[in-house]
């Protein structure tokens, strides 16, 4: 059973479903609340209109064995009656696009289906353990154009001409015998099998290894794969379907996670179509889904033709298997300047304030800032707890949406604004491929003031002027086509890079992780989808931020365009911190043969802390800290080796530490001879290709720092920074530099530095 279809599991048969006859479903009207707009039913799931309308619903599940399935499921009304009045509900929406004139042609879930209109609603064909099942919403209450609210207390379901049975309406768990239970996706240290799957090409191999190494060495077992060699081992109608098909296997093997690296040029990509709409099938109105390689089970093109995600015709399954992140890159500088950012944000090796975390800002211009009584901004500003500081002023169009000219500060103005840092940025604006609105003239006219990836575009908000600070964010946007990742390549062959690839890739600032449409947004609808994401994302503390948005998807399932067009873009193991995060602070010394770590916070234990000591990125040991903070290595170092000491726990920083064992390590304390002063000496072998080593001694543990820089007196790489123990202790430089890049032929300086000694050597790198 998928992971978390606790979520979706509606009991059909309860105490609020009376079944008269065998063909009849009888509901109690004393078991209906009207309270303002929100309409509840006992134990009913809710359905939110876009005019903020709650509507009570439950799910069916209808065996297609003995109907035609060509035939349409209807309802006969045996008794309905007219309880209230709302407001007429307009189903016309409004697409999220800074081009007005774009998605003319397009019409969403909402509008296309009617919602709440109708008793019951076909959402799937869905197929479970070889078996047809419909998926159907049924309503006890309707709402017509005109706001009159009926409640059906009688009514029986049809196929065609056939009643359909009380006893065949079941639940998922009916179907399929299994009880509905919440899979833990906390990491595992020392699997047999991979967890986590990068998929990228040879190009940006290489660039990619660094983030396999430091998964592995935090406990994540991380595997990389290229697509050049997957695809000619797989069957499928197209690319895209054979890496699915690759991907089956690697879940069958307990495979968790997957990271797309690379942007269609890269990695083949699935465009889905989510209705009958349309007169003809375009890109345009199709949208790139990557729910399509995290969803194994379900059939996306059922009818063979070539046209994936049709609602009536295939049977995708909504529900994933896989945790799915994408990075949409093309160049190695992108990948090497992400993974360094990512690293960042989860270790603070730079030790950033990071109390930027427990705040938020908000971009709400338009028909978004208008909505409601409040605004948007206002409405998701509710999913945040209250220790969280939430800025709905600098970035929200003043005096309204519609002003013909607002006073809000201009994108240019706040550009400062945004690099002082904050944990969340939400983007409830008209967007683009490359560009969101901070203001306009009325409603999406000019002249307006956006952001934009164009750095030649003078008078805006540059995403590349932000300050480079360490202040990395989430980013959310309901804007048209913000990640749209394929629209700078042909046939849309747009001039400037897309939103998604610019944030993501921008260095020391921006993105870390980016949830946003691929194609269209809508105004009243798509902000329901943004605070239910950030309200799990909350709920979900120590999770993968991924994890919300696909349990947001599942709520709101019915929106099937939207559903199909929001992807993750970024790492998919990646926990969003929602509460600022502690630091550890790691000790390492000798106790007899063995080393002890010690992890506090400003000198007080840190107990049940998780310690991994990895060698070569690979986890050879872990261990918890005791109650007084402190684990107890026994292991054979090799003194020839690299090492690793990663220590983690739910609210801090992960700390990791390079260790190179010292000739005290193997050696009883009687007999251990240290040195009697600091040196450092020449590296060997010198000249050197690929790699060198170079050994200091310290008389003392001392907090050390071995940096290696280049002519022009710029940082190359650090080697080791922390506090080290007497001894010799010795570091293997492979001629890379801090984000992963081969460093060029030339003379390098390498520094080693202590609160009482420093000293500078030279060495040649010849290539």
């Amino acid at each position: 059973m998928k992971f978390y279809q606790y979520l979706v599991l509606i009991l059909i048969i309860s105490c609020s479903t009376i079944f008269s006859a065998e063909d009849t479903i009888q509901l109690d009207q004393q078991l209906l609340t009207i309270n303002d707009q929100k309409v509840t039913y006992d134990n009913y799931d809710s359905l939110l209109l876009p005019n903020g309308l709650s509507l009570p619903y439950q799910t069916i599940y209808i065996p297609m064995t003995n109907f035609d399935k060509n035939s349409q499921l209807s309802v006969i009304n045996i008794t309905k009656e007219l309880i209230t009045q709302f407001d007429p509900i307009d189903y016309t929406e409004i697409p999220t696009s800074s081009d007005p004139n774009l998605y003319t042609d397009v019409i969403s879930s909402v509008a296309f289906d009617k919602l709440g209109s109708k008793q019951i609603q076909v959402i799937d064909k869905v197929t479970i353990d070889g078996y047809e099942y419909l998926k159907a919403m049924h309503f006890p209450l309707t709402i017509d154009s005109l706001g009159n609210a009926y409640f059906h207390s009688t009514s029986t379901f049809q196929f065609g001409e056939n009643n359909v049975t009380t006893s065949s309406l079941l639940t998922l768990s009916q179907i399929t015998g299994i009880e509905s239970s919440k899979k833990s996706y906390q990491n595992k240290s020392l699997s047999t099998s991979a967890e986590y799957l990068i998929i990228t090409n040879q190009a940006l191999k290489e660039s990619f290894e660094k983030l396999v190494a430091y998964k592995n060495e935090t406990g994540i077992t991380t595997i990389i794969k290229l697509i050049e060699d997957i695809l000619p081992t797989q069957t499928g109608r197209d690319d895209a379907e054979k890496l699915r098909e690759y991907l089956k296997e690697f879940y069958a093997d307990g495979g968790q996670y997957l990271l797309l690296g690379g942007d269609e040029t890269i990695l083949p990509i699935r465009y889905t179509y989510h209705n009958l709409a349309f007169d003809t099938i375009s890109l345009e109105n199709q949208q790139v889904c990557d729910l399509y390689f995290a969803d194994l089970t379900g059939n996306w093109n059922a009818d063979n033709d070539m046209v994936w995600g049709e609602k009536y015709s295939d049977s995708a399954d909504l529900t994933p298997e896989l945790f799915v992140g994408r990075l949409p890159f093309n160049q190695p500088f992108e990948v090497n300047q992400y993974i360094e950012k990512l690293i960042q944000y989860e270790t603070n090796q730079k030790q950033v304030d990071l109390s930027y975390l427990e705040k938020t800002f908000f971009f709400c211009s338009d028909q978004m800032r208008d909505y409601g009584t409040n605004g948007q901004h206002g409405l998701i500003s509710e999913a945040f707890p209250d220790y969280f500081f939430i800025d709905t002023t600098n970035g929200v169009e003043f005096s309204s949406g519609n002003a013909l000219n607002p006073t809000n500060p201009s994108s240019q103005e706040l550009e400062p604004i945004l690099s002082e840092g904050f944990g969340i940025i939400n983007i409830l604006a008209h967007g683009s491929s490359m560009t969101f609105e901070v203001r306009t003239s009325d409603y999406n006219e000019w002249p307006k003031s956006y952001f934009t990836t164009d750095t030649n575009l003078i008078g805006s908000g540059i995403i590349s002027n932000l300050e480079d600070n360490n202040k990395i964010s989430l980013y959310i946007s309901l804007g048209c086509d913000n990640g749209a990742f394929d629209k700078d390549q042909p046939p849309f062959n747009h001039l400037n890079p897309n939103m998604a690839q610019t944030l993501l890739a921008q260095k020391n600032s921006g993105a870390v992780g980016f949830v946003a449409n691929t194609r269209w947004g809508w105004v009243s609808t798509s902000h329901l989808l943004q605070k239910r994401f950030i309200e799990y994302l909350f709920a979900n503390e120590n999770q993968p931020a991924v994890l919300s948005l696909y349990q947001m998807k599942d709520d709101f399932y019915y929106y099937r365009d939207l559903i199909y067009g929001i992807n993750y873009f970024g790492d998919p193991t990646m926990v969003i911190y929602t509460k600022k995060p502690e630091s550890i602070e790691l000790d390492i010394s000798y106790q007899q043969s063995n080393v002890l770590i010690t992890a506090t916070i400003e000198n007080a234990p840190i107990e049940n802390s998780t310690i991994l000591l990895s060698e070569n990125s690979s986890v050879v040991a872990t261990y918890t800290t005791d109650a007084n903070g402190q684990a107890l290595i026994n292991y054979q170092f090799d003194l020839g080796a690299s090492y690793k000491i990663s220590a983690s726990k739910d609210g801090f920083t992960i700390n990791q530490t390079a260790y190179a064992p010292s000739i005290a390590t193997d050696i009883d304390d009687e007999n251990i001879t240290l040195p009697t002063s600091f040196a450092l000496e020449q590296n060997y072998p010198n000249p050197f290709n690929p790699s060198t080593t170079i050994t200091f001694a310290l008389p003392t543990k001392t907090q050390v720092k071995l940096q290696v820089f280049n002519m022009l007196g710029q940082e190359v790489k650090t080697l080791a920074s922390g506090s080290y123990t007497a001894g010799i202790h010795q570091f293997e430089w492979d001629g890379k530099d801090n984000t992963g890049n081969t460093s060029a032929t030339g003379i390098y300086l390498y520094r080693f530095e202590t609160a009482e000694f420093v000293e500078v050597k030279k060495m040649i790198l010849i290539k």
